[in-house]
């Protein structure tokens, strides 16, 4: 073997170890993107959103009511959209892991606003609370059921998180009284 033949081997053993390294190394700040719930909008029952004092469960019978506010009817599309929106966030990006960050974040239990979502066999399809980020708009932190860290959300949900009856209800109009002429 003659001396550039070593050497091309040398060179080419240093930039294959190199390449092995970088792809390592950018293996670890890959950001997961799992979804937050595990159930589809097809298999919900029921959900609770609670901020503060203020607390609200929708339950699906055969339609969505809510519950302790039988004088409301459920807008249709808000809670379509709700389930299509939520269901479909994604944990992104690892922002904190210590828990004397969360009020930084919003996403501990003053501050934040938790949903509480259940399947269609009563069991709990998960918990999470969320917060809003004060430098994008277009995502939210999340603290997922006991886990300690915060992550970035993949899009922004937290202003569909209301608590309010009227937010997802309206009082239904009242019937037609009048006669029709003859």
């Amino acid at each position: 073997m003659t001396r550039n033949q070593k050497i091309m081997i040398a060179l080419l053993v240093v930039i294959g170890a190199a390449f092995l390294m970088n792809s390592y190394a950018q293996k670890k700040r890959k950001s997961s993107s799992d979804l937050i719930f595990q159930a589809n909008s097809e298999n919900i029952s029921a959900f609770t959103i609670s901020k503060a004092d203020q607390s609200i469960t929708l339950e699906l019978a055969d339609v969505w009511l809510i519950a302790g506010h039988d004088t409301l009817q459920v807008k249709d599309n808000i809670i379509q959209n709700f389930l299509d929106r939520t269901l479909a966030v994604r944990r992104g990006t690892v922002v904190s892991k210590n828990p004397d960050k969360w009020a930084t974040y919003s996403v501990d239990d003053e501050a934040g606003t938790r949903l509480a979502v259940t399947d269609g066999k009563g069991e709990p399809a998960g918990t999470a609370i969320f917060g809003p980020s004060k430098s994008d708009f277009s995502r939210n932190y999340v603290r997922i059921g006991d886990d300690p860290n915060v992550y970035q959300t993949d899009i922004g949900i937290i202003f569909q998180l209301q608590p309010s009856p009227t937010y997802w209800g309206s009082k239904p109009a009242p019937p037609d009284t009048s006669v029709a002429d003859s």
